[in-house]
């Protein structure tokens, strides 16, 4: 489960049995939304004229591109997209000085709480908490990790837990 600092107010999106598809086209900046039988577009960040890509978790849409990292709740998304609002309530991340304007290839928001990211020829790491009131997604440092991707992912160790305790138990004999 995702720690309560990235997680909006109310239940994931798959807890409502709904079924939501997203998708985009690069170099442009809208979102289609397709939700109960029809679909429509809806505004992406901005201030941004174009993006790389899409990922989605259990609580928000994001994209990536030229303009960095934003994301958007499901709701907000829905809302715009039902004409409740008129744009959605994106959230953006500002990269530390250590970055000039990178152009994010690949991006992987992780259930864990981290950020997973490809650019500048290499891949980063980043622990991240969403500040709604803000706007912003706030990060940790980011952490060099080597390689170079065209699409990132970080999945889930099943037995990690176990493994973290018996070497915590062999240390303890």
């Amino acid at each position: 489960m995702a720690p309560p600092s990235i997680r909006p107010p109310g239940p994931p999106l798959r807890a409502q049995n709904a079924f939501v598809v997203y998708g985009g086209v690069r170099d442009r900046n809208v979102i289609h939304v397709v939700a109960w039988n029809s679909w429509a577009t809806v505004d992406g960040p901005e201030n941004w004229t174009s993006y790389n890509g899409i990922e989605v978790d259990p609580y928000y849409v994001w994209v990536f591109g030229k303009g960095g990292i934003a994301c958007v709740s499901h709701a907000s998304l829905i809302n715009c997209r039902q004409g409740k609002i008129a744009r959605p309530r994106w959230i953006y991340h500002d990269f530390d000085k250590q970055f000039r304007a990178p152009e994010v290839k690949s991006l992987f928001p992780c259930v864990d709480g981290t950020l997973l990211v490809g650019m500048l020829g290499d891949i980063y790491t980043a622990d991240y908490q969403i500040n709604r009131q803000a706007g912003r997604v706030v990060t940790s440092a980011w952490t060099k990790r080597g390689g170079d991707a065209k699409q990132v992912i970080k999945m889930p160790i099943p037995a990690w837990s176990v493994l973290k305790s018996l070497e915590a138990n062999l240390e303890n004999a």
